[in-house]
C-alpha cells in the first residue's frame, strides 16, 4: 500500500511541476529592459490593440520617438490618445501606412528601429 501512495504522490508532482512549466512556455516572452531609448525612432506596425500598443507604450515610457504605421489613423488615434494619457508625456506621430510616407520617414531618421508585426 505505501508503494501506491508513493507512486500517485510522485506522479502529481511531476504533473504539477510539467504543468508549471507549460504554462510558462505558452505564456511567452517579456521584454524586461529598463534601456533608455532617448533619440531614437521606432516605427511601429499594427499597433491599434493589443501587443502592437504594450510595444508603443514601452517604448514611449523609455523616451523614444514613437511613429505608429496604422491602416485606420481613427484607430491608431484612439490608441495614442490612450498611451498619452497614460503615460502623460509621449512623443507619438500617427501615420497613414503608406510606401511613400514610409520611405520619408527613413530619410528623416539615421537611427532608426523597426517593429514590424505580421
Amino acid at each position: 500500500m505505501d508503494c501506491c501512495w508513493t507512486e500517485i504522490l510522485v506522479a502529481v508532482a511531476v504533473g504539477v511541476v510539467g504543468l508549471f512549466l507549460l504554462r510558462k512556455f505558452i505564456k511567452g516572452g517579456v521584454c524586461h529592459s529598463n534601456a533608455r531609448l532617448d533619440g531614437k525612432t521606432v516605427v511601429i506596425t499594427g499597433c491599434n490593440t493589443g501587443i502592437g500598443k504594450e510595444t508603443v507604450r514601452d517604448m514611449a515610457r523609455r523616451g523614444a520617438r514613437v511613429v505608429m504605421a496604422c491602416r485606420s489613423v481613427d484607430k491608431a488615434n484612439e490608441a495614442a490618445r490612450d498611451v498619452k494619457t497614460d503615460l502623460g508625456k509621449a512623443d507619438i506621430a500617427v501615420y497613414r501606412f503608406v510606401l511613400i510616407l514610409f520611405c520619408r520617414i527613413l530619410g528623416d531618421c539615421p537611427q532608426l528601429i523597426l517593429l514590424f508585426q505580421v
